[in-house]
């Protein structure tokens, strides 16, 4: 229909901002990156247009275009809900740029001004937002910063005591390790039979008695493993007697086929795949063998996911890695949705 109606009329910018969203929904994200380029550049003043072109620089690390969109974004937005997600937004991309910024208390507190202190949301992301501003010495707040930040944290802290965005946990000063480690537990909501039950799995696992996929292992059975980048690693350096960290590469219905026939459609690729073909150095090799390759997504968004600071992957490093790796790329990347 877009297409129909760019070829017959003389269309507005909004009928253009709907054709890069219907590309971006149906995976050809470059196409959709390009005609959203093309309206900024000409000085398009579209909301959805700005929103679909930083959904898609946020999901590939491009920060500096995402930064940029979102600043305008901001300055148009006509509410303060909106104001609030920009203002959200503009943190999350300059932690990603530089976890020690010391613009980030700056924004922490300009969403601060624009948070309902009785949204338990709202408030527990702008205090959440404080604490990571200050995390390295480079930042500091100022008295009236520090003022304003207790008494907001105190207020919240009596207002939700049991809060899952932000919350404050009571330890006795003469606790033991055990006494410690329960009251975290307790606190995220880890039960002593969740954990039994994950410890059997994880047996059972490790016996070859359970043929659970890699990508579910973190989540489901091993504890100690933060996600598929993590377990990879692990799986590289295991032995041969933990088989809870071993991939099956084949099974018994694998069977060869042809380079034509491989090259017949793009191939579907999972964050697991991207991993072991970067670390075989066989990435380059896999987009001059097949002219599109789909990486859905979702598979994008949890790599974005995974690159940030403090809440990203304890393997950061390597999905930065695979992130620059993949970026040069995205003209011969399709991005369906999952499903």
């Amino acid at each position: 229909l877009c297409q129909e109606a760019l070829g017959e009329f003389e269309v507005p910018g909004r009928m253009q901002a709907f054709h890069a969203l219907a590309l971006d929904q149906l995976g050809r994200a470059d196409e959709a990156r390009q005609i959203l380029e093309r309206m900024l550049e000409e000085g398009a003043d579209d909301s959805l247009a700005l929103d679909t072109y930083v959904n898609l620089m946020v999901r590939w690390g491009f920060v500096d275009k995402a930064r940029t969109a979102a600043e305008l974004i901001l300055e148009r937005a006509p509410t303060r809900e909106r104001q609030f997600e920009c203002v959200r937004m503009l943190f999350n991309l300059e932690k990603q740029e530089n976890p020690a910024s010391p613009r980030l208390a700056r924004l922490a507190f300009r969403l601060g001004a624009l948070a309902d202190p009785t949204d338990e949301a709202e408030e527990g992301a702008f205090l959440g937002m404080v604490i990571v501003a200050t995390s390295f010495p480079e930042a500091s707040l100022s008295e009236d910063q520090q003022t304003e930040f207790g008494r907001r944290a105190n207020a919240f802290f009596e207002r939700f005591p049991t809060s899952k965005v932000f919350r404050r946990i009571d330890v006795p000063s003469a606790a033991t390790p055990e006494e410690l480690l329960d009251t975290l537990r307790s606190a995220i909501g880890v039960s002593e039979e969740r954990e039994k039950a994950r410890a059997e799995m994880e047996e059972k696992l490790n016996q070859g008695e359970l043929p659970l996929p890699f990508a579910w292992r973190p989540r489901l059975a091993l504890g100690g493993v933060q996600d598929v980048a993590h377990l990879w690693e692990l799986a590289k350096r295991s032995s041969v007697d933990e088989r809870k960290f071993h991939l099956e590469m084949t099974t018994d219905a694998w069977r060869q086929r042809s380079a034509a026939d491989l090259r017949a459609k793009p191939p579907l690729l999972d964050l697991l795949t991207l991993f072991v073909l970067k670390d075989l150095d066989l990435l380059e090799h896999v987009f001059a063998f097949f002219p599109e390759v789909a990486i859905s997504r979702e598979t994008a968004s949890e790599l974005m996911r995974m690159v940030q600071p403090f809440s990203g992957s304890i393997m950061r490093e390597q999905c930065v890695d695979l992130q620059n790796r993949l970026r040069p790329h995205l003209g011969k990347i399709l991005q369906p949705p999952a499903g």
